[in-house]
């Protein structure tokens, strides 16, 4: 007779059959709330474009501002220099003017009289059409010193003073001050003193330029010895 052994199980410890296996615990676990320990990847993107993305509006306002006080600083210079070329140009008409001036008394045998200062304002606006930009206005004053005829002191006989043009010129100071540049000449009398002063002033609703006329005055002097 055959006896049958029963088969043995072994059993199991509480431990083990509390605790899943690992594949089953990864199996049973919820996609949303998974951890990997390893960081996101980045998308593959140069270090520049990525800077770019970040800092592009920063760097929009920084070249408009940059740009701006370039255009300034270029209107600036573009408005000095123009000034600069207004003076020297108002040496010139001054200069002329003065030796027109001085000569006349040679040639016509005659003291500087008003027709004179007056046929030289003439020449400055026949000058100045070519010379000087548009929508400038132009004044001119003629000083003449005359000295008494004792021939011992620069004393002051006379002063003479013609203004033309629609605005004062105004002159770097008295004529009289300047008194010690004529000399004695062989008549034994001191030579009279001409000036010629040449203003410009130019109508702009533009401060820039305004302010630039501030510093850069825009008139002229010559002063002369008369023959």
């Amino acid at each position: 007779m055959l006896f049958l052994s029963p088969r043995f199980t072994p059993l199991s410890t509480p431990s083990e059959r509390s605790l899943p296996s690992k594949r089953s615990f990864a199996d049973h676990q919820d996609p949303l709330f998974t951890h990997s320990s390893q960081p996101p990847k980045l998308p593959n993107k140069p270090l520049f474009k990525r800077l770019m993305a970040h800092t592009q509006g920063s760097v929009s306002i920084e070249a408009s501002l940059i740009f701006g006080l370039l255009i300034l600083l270029i209107v600036l210079l573009a408005q000095t220099g123009q000034a600069l070329i207004n003076q020297s140009r108002l040496d010139r008409l001054s200069y002329s003017l003065l030796s027109l001036a001085r000569e006349s008394s040679l040639y016509a045998n005659a003291p500087f009289s008003s027709n004179d200062a007056t046929g030289l304002y003439r020449i400055l606006n026949t000058l100045s059409k070519d010379m000087m930009p548009l929508h400038t206005d132009l004044a001119l004053k003629i000083e003449v010193l005359h000295f008494s005829s004792d021939g011992i002191s620069r004393s002051t006989q006379s002063v003479q003073s013609y203004d033309f043009g629609p605005f004062a010129c105004q002159t770097p100071n008295n004529l009289q001050d300047n008194a010690n540049l004529s000399v004695m000449t062989a008549q034994q009398r001191y030579a009279p003193l001409y000036r010629v002063s040449v203003c410009m002033q130019q109508t702009s609703k533009f401060s820039l330029q305004n302010l630039i006329t501030r510093f850069i005055p825009l008139s002229s002097s010559s002063i002369a010895m008369g023959r």
